[in-house]
């Protein structure tokens, strides 16, 4: 990175807060601790106006005076601390509502999840979100700290070619973990105090902004992924499923997934579920895979199982929504109920059954086409 032009530098900033959500998942050479930064030698850690800086004592004045006047980003309706709010507020009719869709006899198992897993996951987004540090900077200055030494792992002072080359990710927590990262914001020597003011003001807007909306955006999908789980633990896993029976479970945890959480991602329940039923980036089509007869997961390389189970998670969730858009989703708990008692042997008995309890025989949907 060639750290001269100061339009570049912002724009792989801005680049870096808005990474893709497969970066977001642990790996196995991510790390296990934090990052914890220092300041550099000369300068001092403040948070003003909820902003954490790096101020170097002879700069302070204009970098507190232009801090003072920084005004958070708006918080959109439903961050992860909204989310807990609503269901909060939202609790029995949502409890009743899931209970009915399961065809559960009490709601012991769901106000456990809730209380354990769902709500406490919405938390850890809210308080264990990633820190960032601005620096603002002269270019020189810069390279003089990172030559002596400062910025490791996020700055290396590369001797050959004289610059500063910055990397800019960091990790969003899992568990209890969060990053603390750097952002320098550089200006020139001779620059007018005006423009300094501007070039911090302007990286500040843009940088919580995004820092917001990734907050945002982080609980909603974590909202999604816990309501799938509830379906998955309360209802699914006591019905010990075959291989050729999973596309019933994870069809209705699409369907029943993106009713309970369409309002809470801020999205309608149509478009959500139209999403659990696109195949996206996934390398492996959907439409071609019998969901009568899948591959087996042990023939599979490893890191081809979530892409088949998403697979198969999409076709299913065009059958189940078309089921029950013929049928009524009233269908989902009568025949949950049947599967429950009488615990079909293999898949052709749950279509049979399914066919038994709801007149539609969905056979020529879970074929290959």
């Amino acid at each position: 990175m060639h750290l001269n032009l100061r339009h570049t530098l912002a724009g792989s900033l801005l680049v870096g807060l808005v990474f893709s959500a497969a970066l977001a998942q642990p790996s196995a050479t991510s790390r296990t601790a934090p990052r914890i930064v220092s300041p550099p030698k000369g300068f001092v850690k403040e948070t003003i106006s909820g902003v954490p800086l790096f101020i170097e004592a002879t700069e302070a004045e204009w970098i507190r005076e232009a801090a003072k006047g920084f005004k958070p980003a708006t918080r959109p309706a439903m961050g992860p601390a909204e989310i807990v709010e609503g269901i909060g507020k939202d609790r029995t009719r949502l409890v009743g509502q899931i209970k009915a869709d399961l065809a559960l006899a009490d709601d012991k198992e769901i106000n456990k999840f809730l209380d354990e897993k769902f709500l406490p996951a919405l938390r850890k987004v809210e308080s264990g979100q990633p820190v960032f540090y601005y620096l603002p900077i002269t270019e020189q200055k810069l390279k003089d700290i990172v030559a002596g030494g400062w910025g490791d792992p996020q700055f290396y002072y590369n001797r050959h070619s004289q610059q500063v080359q910055y990397d800019p990710s960091y990790q969003w927590p899992r568990g209890e973990m969060a990053d603390e990262s750097v952002v320098p914001i550089l200006y020139g020597m001779g620059e007018l105090q005006a423009t300094r003011v501007k070039a911090l003001t302007d990286t500040l807007v843009a940088r919580e902004a995004g820092r917001v909306g990734r907050v945002v955006l982080e609980g909603q999908l974590r909202a999604v992924q816990m309501f799938q789980e509830l379906i998955e633990e309360t209802a699914m896993a006591p019905l010990k499923l075959r291989r050729d029976q999973q596309w019933f479970s994870l069809g209705i945890q699409a369907f029943l997934t993106s009713k309970y959480a369409a309002p809470y991602a801020n999205t309608e329940r149509t478009r959500l579920l139209d999403q659990f039923a696109n195949p996206g980036q996934n390398p492996i089509s959907p439409w071609p895979i019998d969901l009568i007869d899948p591959m087996e997961e042990s023939i599979l390389r490893a890191d081809f199982r979530p892409l088949y189970r998403g697979a198969m998670q999409n076709k299913a969730t065009v059958v189940v929504n078309a089921w029950t858009k013929a049928k009524g989703e009233e269908v989902i708990p009568k025949t949950l109920a049947a599967v429950a008692k009488a615990k079909p042997a293999d898949g052709k008995a749950l279509l049979k059954l399914i066919q038994d309890e709801t007149g539609l025989d969905l056979t020529p949907d879970l074929k290959p086409r």
